[in-house]
């Protein structure tokens, strides 16, 4: 019954999202057209991150997981489209793309792992990440 209704509040809170950003107002303006966009692709990235959370689980949210792969292949599309749009009004865009994206997401992916480890030995739940190696000898067991 409450993972029922906390399903419906999940999508009472999409509706929300939806409807209260709407704008039934002709777009002119470059600027304003891919910020709508963008804007866009972060409701459907909501949307994948839900989908992803509930696909196989067969409750109220399965048909989120369905959806997402028209979600997935839109933020694609945007997000291509805006790497263009980039790549062709900003000089040497290119050559700084790899060196600032790179290091980020480097950066993310390490916090990520080490938020998960934590919670891995803290929580009394076993889930996969509990067999994540954290020493180098249980990296790399043929080496040492």
């Amino acid at each position: 019954m409450i993972a029922n209704l906390s399903y419906i509040t999940i999508y009472i809170i999409l509706a929300l999202i939806l409807i209260l950003g709407i704008k039934k107002t002709a777009c002119h303006d470059k600027a304003e057209l891919f910020s709508r966009l963008n804007l866009l692709r972060g409701l459907f990235a909501l949307e994948i991150i839900i989908g992803h959370c509930c696909r196989y689980d067969g409750n109220l949210l399965s048909p989120l997981g369905n959806f997402m792969l028209i979600s997935v292949g839109f933020f694609f599309f945007v997000s291509g489209f805006g790497l263009v749009r980039s790549y062709t009004e900003k000089d040497g865009y290119l050559s700084t793309f790899f060196r600032h994206r790179i290091l980020h997401l480097i950066v993310i992916a390490l916090l990520a792992l080490i938020f998960t480890t934590v919670i891995a030995c803290i929580s009394p739940v076993v889930t996969d990440f509990a067999s994540i190696p954290t020493s180098l000898s249980e990296l790399f067991p043929a080496i040492l």
